[in-house]
């Protein structure tokens, strides 16, 4: 996932130097209240001081941490320790972190604003404007820690949940609904082991999971019918305010379908809105009936999807994806990961069955499958939109149009890779089975590609588009292999070397751990 978090200083915490001072000087006859560091000199050797105070901390009223936009601002305080100078302020929750002065007030005070949409620091709300947002402080040598404020509109109406009942009986197309999760909940135990959910209706608000567990949700209807937890989202929805689920954990989901779409959210598909779906981790398995189905979503459109993961098995026929069948339209999947295996007929991905946007830095770990056309290990096939700083680890296969990537693509694959392999009959390639769009750039795959028809490479099956600096591994098997797209084939020792990658942006996208192992992208070690 592309990472959003910030690292502590990896130096010994105030505490722990003063206790190390002590110890050496007591060992050396040094008198009580000397010290090795004068940063940390004490005669008592208190803890370092750095809290949240009031509203801020984490520990006061829920309602209290909440905010809108008749409210300006947020004013951060907390406590601090002037010794150690100023406090960084961070987190996923602001767009960019700041320090402010330690003041010598109150024995070492801070306090700053966050504005609610402006100015700086202000909240984030690109990956979703309303709900749980993460703040942090941090000292020179002190571990960060962090509190949650909550971005909300002066027209929401707040409600808690903490159990399935009332999870079940959430208002639907309410524009002004605003729901916080605030225990997990086990459907098991709630309701029963099977059968223990019915889908919501068209949600048109705020479902705000606050780091909390849905388990062992299990449906299969027997009729005709689709299946998931949240019906629609934003299907009628009016205005322009952005329908979201976050901050969500749901293990051993067992969703069986026998009509389409199918996924834990059936559609997500506004007509004049935009949804935000960030920081949902999904464990389980999705099957679902003749078309759209997907771990997360089995249908979407004009959706931002950002650090979702489903670990686990999707099965279906046409439009098959880890995390969604089908998403037409402009969508934005940022920080996705899948798990698993993914399982269909035609139109198959690790990430999206069928679908248009831009994908970046995504990631795709197991089997991906087709038993009829158009395969990919991220997308099946990509209607639009680029994909970059992707990777994918998987075994591809299905019949005609096949890609390691992505299997029938018409925009640009920039700054990726893919490991495992490919195989299938006609257009078959480890990068992108037919290309039809613009190109692909500073792409390397290693994987084994095998082909039984016309149109089989290495990098790609059929192409009309452009290449620039791609490569593979020479000693990669390419059974098969046809066509007139040639690619740099590198040795297994210069698949290893920075030089061997003309073109490559090694200061901000790439890495390499020089002689031992090929390029990996930045953000994967972040």
């Amino acid at each position: 996932m592309k990472p959003f978090e910030q690292n502590s200083a990896s130096i010994l915490p105030r505490a722990a130097q003063f206790t190390l001072g002590i110890v050496l000087l007591g060992l050396s006859g040094c008198g009580v209240g000397l010290c090795v560091s004068a940063s940390v000199c004490s005669s008592t050797g208190p803890a370092p001081r750095l809290a949240f105070t009031g509203n801020s901390d984490s520990t006061a009223l829920l309602m209290d941490r909440f905010f809108d936009e008749l409210d300006s601002a947020w004013v951060l305080t907390g406590e601090c320790d002037v010794e150690l100078g100023e406090v960084t302020v961070g987190g996923t929750g602001i767009d960019a972190s700041m320090t402010t002065p330690c003041l010598d007030a109150g024995g070492g005070t801070f306090e700053i604003s966050i504005g609610y949409s402006a100015g700086t620091p202000r909240f984030e709300f690109l990956r979703y404007q309303y709900g749980r947002k993460q703040v942090t402080i941090s000292q020179t040598g002190v571990p960060e820690i962090e509190t949650y404020l909550y971005r909300s509109r002066s027209t929401h109406t707040v409600s808690t949940i903490d159990s399935a009942a009332q999870l079940q009986a959430m208002t639907m197309a309410d524009n002004n609904a605003f729901y916080v999760l605030t225990d997990d909940i086990d459907f098991a135990v709630e309701v029963g082991p099977t059968n223990n959910i019915t889908t919501l209706g068209d949600f048109w608000g705020v479902f705000e999971g606050n780091g909390h567990t849905l388990s062992n949700i299990h449906q299969a209807p027997g009729a005709a019918v689709p299946a998931g937890l949240f019906g629609d989202i934003c299907l009628g929805c009016s205005g322009a305010e952005i329908t979201s689920i976050q901050n969500l954990h749901v293990t051993n989901l067992s969703l069986t379908a026998t009509a389409a779409p199918a996924g834990f959210i059936i559609r997500a598909t506004p007509t004049v809105a935009s949804i935000g779906l960030a920081e949902i981790h999904l464990a389980g398995s999705v099957s679902g009936g003749a078309v759209m189905t997907g771990g997360v979503v089995g249908e979407m459109s004009i959706a931002r999807v950002t650090d979702v993961s489903f670990t686990g098995n999707v099965t279906g026929t046409n439009q098959v994806g880890g995390i969604a069948g089908l998403a037409a339209g402009s969508n934005i999947f940022t920080g996705v990961r899948f798990s698993g295996a993914v399982m269909g007929t035609s139109q198959v991905g690790g990430i999206v069955g069928r679908g248009g946007g831009n994908f970046s830095y995504n990631s795709v770990e197991g089997t991906v499958s087709g038993s009829s056309t158009i395969v990919g290990g991220l997308i099946g096939r990509n209607t639009g939109g680029n994909v970059q700083y992707c990777r994918a680890n998987a075994i591809v296969s299905g019949t005609s149009r096949v890609g390691g990537l992505v299997g029938d693509s018409d925009s640009d694959i920039v700054d990726s890779y893919f490991l495992g392999t490919v195989v299938g009959t006609t257009n078959v390639g480890g990068i992108s089975g037919l290309n039809t769009g613009e190109g692909i750039y500073r792409c390397y795959t290693t994987s084994d590609v095998t082909g039984t028809g016309v149109n089989v490479g290495a990098l790609t099956g059929d192409n009309s588009g452009t290449f620039s600096n791609y490569y593979n591994l020479a000693t990669s098997l390419c059974s098969g292999c046809n066509n007139a797209f040639t690619t740099a084939a590198l040795s297994s020792v210069q698949m290893k070397q920075q030089a061997s990658f003309a073109g490559f942006d090694f200061s901000a996208v790439w890495t390499i751990a020089e002689g031992v192992s090929a390029p990996t992208l930045r953000w994967e070690h972040d």
